[in-house]
């Protein structure tokens, strides 16, 4: 996502320097974004501060500008849901409309969000809204790097044929304009894929023309990350030997990347282990584990560092240290389930937040324009009414002296008037994977826009009578894309509309399973904490706790 975080920060100073005569905005977006990576905190009082100037400003291009921030620092943040809220209002903006540069990096970077969420065939419908604009604006290297993300989607639902064609595609464009950084990373993405196709040669020679190109731009992370991909690979082919010296190779580089480095030392035990040299073992561990920890992060990163212990110990004898070592692992996962488990409810609450209050600022705004329709309508309807008033006061004056042409007169007008007053009725009506993602994004909108999921009886059949399919292309959509099946994905919404419940109801537990599509409470519980880590109970207890902390 950097790049198109790069445009959008570049954009909005190029645009801001021609627009304002004060540099105090252009000051404030500077600030918060170099803030993004160092004090994300900071960045978001900053960003928010701009927003609401901006908006009061009523200047198009900087309430634009400042939401696409806002969707920058809850990208940083992990709230890829609360981050496209925000890609999503600066997508509706006035200056979006005008500027098809500016839709192109928030469609990209949606997409991005989508693609860290997991939810792959959204990420592939909103990359290619991105590939759209580069290819009517003939933007030929955005066109490129659009290719390179749909590879890497399309490598991750396991469409490597589509993958392979979309990265050569990009890589040929990108040798025809001598761009070796790019060049690096087709073949360096080329070489994962053929990995996980079992092709170990020609992953091999993507991997060392990829090394090659970043030896000579002196880029160490990523060359760093090819030589792991290459000692992966002579592991595969039971060459340990030259796998750590590749490892080794990395270790010299000094990166600086600490997940990277405590991944090295993990591979460099699991090496020494293979072949019985249990002498440095201990070592590599201790390093990989303090490297480890030097990550902020609550995703099972230590898993790997675990489970090689655990193999040591074991094949070492040292049951105590193996008891000890289990003792820990299962420790280190309680304590990973409930902080993802506190991130995720964190995240929901500010989702849901975010939605409420722009539901109100959207209520208020109907509200006043309501009024204001309702005020204009009152002076015209008193205008006219004077009008005819006026009008019948005149033709009676006239008239006067012909009783029968009064009468006549009077019929007439009134006739006339009924006519002019009537309001008028307002006209309102104004490849096979190709095929899977359009029953899947149709899908999609069923769900969203119809909630046909809070039906308890719900059957594939009738999903597959509305998108005008069969249940095998559906299954093989929702497979594909959402990576389960059809009752997992209704399931999915089931629980989504259960938390937003949970967080802002005082409804029962059971009348939130009734109300979301549940047949059976059992199911209910169960499918909650199969897609939350605790049960809805614990959910609700939590944010019980949350709401008190929050009043004290």
């Amino acid at each position: 996502m950097n790049f198109k975080i790069y445009f959008l920060y570049f954009f909005f100073l190029l645009k801001l320097s021609t627009s304002y005569s004060q540099s105090t905005p252009k000051e404030q977006y500077n600030t918060a974004f170099k803030l993004l990576t160092k004090d994300v905190h900071q960045a978001e009082i900053i960003g928010e501060k701009l927003l609401k100037s901006s908006i009061d400003s009523k200047k198009e291009m900087p309430i634009a500008t400042s939401l696409s921030l806002m969707g920058m620092v809850y990208y940083y943040k992990a709230n890829y849901y609360l981050s496209n809220k925000y890609y999503f209002r600066a997508l509706n903006s006035a200056f979006s409309k005008k500027s098809k540069p500016f839709q192109e990096s928030c469609y990209n970077n949606i997409a991005v969000n989508y693609e860290m969420l997991g939810q792959y065939g959204k990420s592939i419908k909103y990359y290619n809204k991105s590939l759209k604009i580069t290819e009517q604006s003939k933007d030929s290297v955005s066109m490129a790097e659009s290719w390179i993300n749909l590879g890497l989607i399309n490598h991750k639902v396991d469409n490597h044929k589509l993958a392979t064609s979309q990265t050569k595609a990009a890589l040929k464009y990108f040798i025809k304009s001598n761009d070796s950084l790019q060049m690096a990373l087709c073949h360096h993405n080329l070489s994962l894929f053929y990995f996980k196709k079992n092709k170990y040669i020609d992953a091999e020679n993507e991997a060392l023309t990829a090394l090659q190109l970043y030896e000579v731009l002196d880029h160490k992370l990523n060359e760093a990350k090819t030589l792991v991909i290459l000692s992966d690979l002579y592991v595969k082919q039971q060459k340990i030997k030259e796998s750590n010296k590749f490892l080794h190779q990395a270790l010299d580089l000094e990166c600086n990347n600490d997940l990277l480095i405590a991944t090295i030392y993990t591979r460099l035990a699991t090496n020494k282990i293979a072949r019985e040299e249990y002498k440095d073992v201990e070592k590599y561990l201790q390093n990989a584990y303090l490297y480890f920890n030097k990550v902020n992060s609550t995703d099972n990163r230590l898993n790997d560092y675990y489970s090689v212990r655990s193999d040591f110990y074991a094949k070492t004898n040292n049951y105590d240290a193996f008891l000890k070592n289990k003792e820990e692992y299962e420790q280190y996962n309680t304590k990973i389930e409930t902080s993802q488990a506190k991130d995720k409810y964190r995240e929901l609450q500010a989702v849901y937040e975010y939605e409420s209050q722009q539901g109100k600022i959207e209520a208020h705004k109907k509200e006043l324009f309501i009024k204001k329709k309702e005020l204009s309508i009152s002076r015209y309807q008193i205008g006219l009414l004077i009008i005819i008033l006026l009008t019948i006061f005149i033709i009676v004056g006239i008239i006067a002296t012909n009783s029968r042409k009064r009468k006549k007169y009077i019929q007439l007008l009134f006739s006339s008037n009924v006519r002019e007053i009537q309001v008028p009725k307002i006209d309102t009506s104004d490849s096979s994977d190709t095929k899977f993602l359009e029953i899947y994004n149709n899908l999609l909108h069923l769900m969203e826009n119809e909630k046909l999921y809070t039906n308890p009886n719900l059957s594939v059949n009738e999903i597959c009578k509305l998108l005008a399919t069969n249940s095998k292309y559906l299954s093989l959509a929702i497979n594909k894309y959402a990576k389960t099946n059809f009752n997992g994905f209704i399931n999915s919404y089931r629980i989504a509309d259960a938390k937003k419940l949970i967080l802002f109801s005082d409804k029962s537990l059971k009348e939130i399973s009734s109300e979301i599509g549940f047949n059976n409470h059992t199911t209910f519980y169960r499918q909650f904490k199969e897609s939350i880590g605790m049960s809805p109970k614990q959910f609700q207890d939590l944010s019980i706790l949350n709401k008190k902390e929050s009043i004290q």
